[in-house]
């Protein structure tokens, strides 16, 4: 008897310890699930509110001074202009926040922002020879390119891509030099093969920020090259000018174009090639009365802020 007691006394407790065990199990579930729907319920709220804020749609041709005869100037006489483009005045949150970093550093700065119908009334009235072939053109980069060495040697001042995040005020970058009318910095400089993969150059200028006085015959002798290649180049059977790869489109009016005419036109005036600035100081290098600023300055690659950065580029790539 006794023994058959203490069976049942044993079954009772491992019955018991079972339930328990079972509603050990069953909350744990319970709280699992409760978590996985309050986590897509916020994941649902914060998407909603990410949707709603890439719909939110800014004015950024507000409030524009006349480009001529502007009073502000920094370096040796460079308009306190900052240029952009866009193909309208409405930014996305993310890129009225870029201007945004811009107009804070330099709140007594000209602003002006040059929508797609702008630049082609810009163009036509003030390059007429090259308006021929820009209005062939057939990718909206490779017209962008253009325009912004016509931009800033018209007006001068200051270029700077859309996708672009200022650090600083423009007047800081020419402190601790005297006659500077232009202004490039560095962006790539790789002396290996793999640079093929990114970049035009393995030392490379940045053609998405550069300032400059009006006419900087730098300037003028980019655009001079860039008409004599558009009477050269092919064209498709439709009329439009174009181009077949990525660094073709680099080399056409971008970062390799630039280069190769600043160092054509460093070169025209005595000085030597590309080994004489590698390794630039904080401060830069001046040759003749162009500054050339480090890579950290401007031509840093990366996606995020650095000691040292001025300007930084975000590669948002659109053009492509």
């Amino acid at each position: 008897m006794a023994r058959f007691t203490y069976l049942f006394e044993t079954m009772q407790d491992d019955a018991v310890g079972n339930i328990s065990t079972l509603k050990g199990v069953n909350y744990r579930l319970y709280v699992r699930i409760a978590l996985g729907i309050l986590i897509v319920f916020i994941g649902g709220l914060l998407l909603n509110e990410s949707h709603k804020m890439s719909l939110l749609r800014f004015n950024v041709c507000e409030n524009v001074e006349s480009l001529e005869n502007v009073p502000n100037t920094f370096g040796d006489g460079i308009p306190y202009i900052l240029h952009q483009s866009w193909k309208n005045c409405e930014a996305n949150v993310d890129m009225n926040y870029y201007i945004s970093t811009w107009k804070k550093n330099n709140p007594d700065a000209t602003y002006k922002l040059w929508t797609d119908p702008e630049i082609d009334d810009f163009v036509a009235k003030n390059y007429p020879e090259i308006y021929e072939y820009f209005k062939l053109l057939a990718r909206p980069v490779m017209k962008s390119d253009v325009f912004r060495l016509m931009a800033v040697h018209t007006y001068g001042g200051t270029w700077a891509d859309l996708d672009t995040i200022s650090y600083s005020s423009m007047r800081e970058w020419t402190k601790g030099h005297t006659g500077v009318k232009m202004i490039i910095g560095l962006e790539a400089d790789y002396p290996y093969t793999w640079y093929e993969q990114t970049f035009a150059r393995s030392l490379q200028f940045t053609q998405w920020t550069f300032a400059a006085v009006p006419k900087h015959p730098l300037m003028t002798k980019m655009l001079n090259s860039i008409l004599i290649d558009l009477k050269s180049m092919p064209r498709r059977a439709d009329g439009k000018i174009d181009v077949d790869e990525y660094v073709a489109v680099l080399d056409f009016a971008g970062p390799g174009m630039f280069t190769d005419v600043t160092f054509s036109y460093f070169k025209s005036k005595g000085y030597g090639w590309w080994r004489n600035w590698r390794e630039m100081s904080l401060n830069g290098e001046k040759v003749l009365d162009v500054l050339m600023l480090p890579q950290v300055r401007w031509g840093n690659h990366h996606r995020f802020k650095e000691p040292g950065n001025w300007v930084l580029h975000k590669y948002a790539g659109s053009w492509k």
